[in-house]
């Protein structure tokens, strides 16, 4: 098992939804962001007060 990398789940959540993506349902981009952020935290990242995503 490859160990979880950040990058992707980061980089959806300060572009709002996934890159290169056409979201063609409302709310759909807001689905992944908050995907992004649910397995951010479940791999033990906590957003800080700068807005930064950091590993406990």
């Amino acid at each position: 098992m490859r160990p979880y990398d950040s990058t992707d789940d980061i980089n959806t959540i300060e572009n709002g939804g996934c890159s290169g993506t056409s979201y063609t349902r409302d709310g759909a981009a807001q689905e992944d962001v908050d995907a992004a952020r649910s397995r951010l935290e479940e791999n033990g990242y906590h957003q800080n007060l700068r807005g930064s995503w950091d590993k406990d």
